[in-house]
């Protein structure tokens, strides 16, 4: 099986694109897949200084996602589901056999890929399970390495 590593990002595949340029006829044009590649979204400082005196307050911590990284990732899912919601068919909803998410074993970066998936794939009817939320679990793969800080994806079948 051949294997593709990325360092610091999750991936996110969807469904990747013909190559398009303008002399194409818009009408003939077909998407076969999207690649989303992706780093995780604003974040609070790694460490502090070693002399700095004012402690500003990170809510989730140091090295996690503010609430601007959480806001950010969310309209990014958004934007993705509006960008390719009239070409297609799967993000009508979502469908476990059409999509698949990567990320490294960083918080991080599981959630900015979840927050992400919330804002592309909120729940139809058929698919809510609490009327009161509009959201979905969605999974988020990870790979099996020691070393937290690739993630691998598995590319066979994936060339058009």
């Amino acid at each position: 099986m051949v294997y593709f590593s990325l360092k610091y990002i999750f991936l996110l595949i969807i469904v990747a694109n013909e190559c398009i340029s303008n002399s194409i006829n818009q009408d003939n044009l077909q998407l076969k897949f999207v690649f989303i590649l992706m780093r995780h979204t604003n974040r609070a400082p790694l460490s502090r200084y070693k002399n700095q005196t004012d402690h500003i307050p990170w809510p989730r911590g140091l090295g996690e996602l503010t609430d601007q990284g959480i806001w950010n990732a969310y309209r990014a899912g958004q934007a993705l589901r509006e960008r390719y919601l009239n070409f297609l068919h799967p993000l009508q909803r979502y469908t476990p056999s059409e999509i698949d998410v990567s990320s490294t074993k960083v918080d991080r970066c599981y959630q900015t890929a979840g927050y992400l998936l919330a804002g592309m794939y909120p729940p139809n009817d058929e698919q809510t399970w609490n009327k009161d939320l509009k959201w979905q679990p969605i999974p988020i793969k990870t790979s099996l390495s020691k070393d937290h800080q690739y993630v691998q994806i598995p590319l066979d079948g994936m060339i058009i």
